[in-house]
């Protein structure tokens, strides 16, 4: 299969970032994956770093990029649908004028509306929103401030069923955060029944613009849809 407009989008930015180079591309063979995300590469910059031109426009077309490659590196690019993406991915950079897709700006900060009474002795807090909306970061700001709190996430067990066990489970401290989407009020209610221990529960919800939460995660390059 071919890697995502947004794959490569995030390969690019990395690449434009001198903090973060040199940088490893790698699928299962080297040949497929990998190669397509090159070929894009060379398409858009040419054989030149890219923090070493004035870029205005690709330097090849997608049949250039892909010649060029096959000859330094014969049976590059194996299917169809990797050398149709190539195409594709140079002809989203004609359209759009630039080499990478503008980001949505960041809100300076929203404000808090708090619903009910809080309670200073909080034993779960349940994280409710998009990814990319700031669950994670809230949930390791809390765990900095106060080591008392357990998070349990998802998204770093890849199971349900094991997130579903840890929470069910009160810990040393009885302090729990639910670092999930969350998404209806039944979900919610479920993971509620899971934590039969917790007795003053909150849910905070991440009200952000879904485009500004998606542009964050998909620059992401540790999360799931960066692997290709």
């Amino acid at each position: 299969r071919a890697p995502t407009i947004e794959q490569v989008d995030l390969f690019f930015r990395l690449i434009n970032d001198p903090t973060k180079t040199p940088l490893l591309i790698h699928c299962g063979g080297g040949k497929g994956r990998a190669c397509t995300m090159i070929a894009c590469y060379l398409a858009i910059y040419g054989f030149q770093s890219p923090l070493a031109q004035e870029w205005t426009q690709p330097i090849m077309s997608a049949n250039e990029a892909i010649d060029k490659l096959r000859q330094l590196r014969p049976g590059s690019i194996e299917t169809e649908q990797q050398e149709g993406f190539v195409h594709t991915f140079v002809s989203t950079v004609w359209k759009r004028q630039a080499h990478l897709p503008s980001l949505p700006n960041e809100p300076e900060g929203i404000p808090l509306a708090i619903e009910g009474q809080l309670d200073a002795n909080i034993d779960l807090i349940m994280l409710c929103g998009l990814p990319g909306s700031g669950k994670f970061y809230m949930a390791q700001m809390m765990l900095t401030r106060d080591d008392r709190w357990t998070i349990n996430s998802q998204d770093e067990t890849r199971s349900r069923d094991i997130c579903e066990h840890e929470l069910g489970r009160p810990g040393k401290y009885s302090k729990a955060i639910l670092d999930r989407c969350n998404p209806d009020r039944e979900d919610r209610k479920q993971w509620l029944a899971i934590a039969h221990w917790a007795r003053k529960p909150i849910c905070v919800y991440f009200d952000y613009d879904p485009t500004l939460c998606i542009s964050r995660a998909q620059q992401r390059s540790d999360m799931y849809y960066m692997i290709i």
